[in-house]
């Protein structure tokens, strides 16, 4: 890639959708850190492969955390992530799924396919 041509090329593994789903992460207590819980926190965007986290709790990257949103009604969509990006800036992270929680990724792929309807 040329200078500075990193930056505009689309390196994700899924299409992201703009959104704004409240949702909880919490860090696996095998990090020996359990008391992150970041209960206040909101998905902008979101794909089948991660998606970019408002919080004001930022986590270093290489950090695993469980996510959870719940969707309207009392569907909710949990699994891992990983973090990949951290931003003070921003104020977030960019998450990249690492697994997904019984169908939680089958609801998900629903839900982004209501939204590009």
């Amino acid at each position: 890639l040329e200078s500075g041509e990193w930056k505009t090329e689309e390196r994700r593994r899924s299409p992201r959708s703009s959104c704004h789903y409240t949702a909880r992460l919490r860090v696996p207590s095998v990090q020996g850190t359990a008391n992150f819980d970041a209960a206040i926190a909101e998905f902008t965007d979101i794909g089948l492969g991660g998606g970019w986290i408002h919080t004001p709790a930022l986590l270093p990257v290489g950090s695993l955390v469980e996510w959870k949103i719940v969707f309207d009604g009392d569907a909710a969509a949990e699994g891992l992530a990983l973090v990949a990006r951290s931003s003070e800036e921003l104020g977030g992270m960019a998450l990249e799924f690492v697994e997904f929680f019984g169908n939680s990724r089958v609801l998900l792929e629903e839900v982004l396919q209501e939204r590009s309807a």
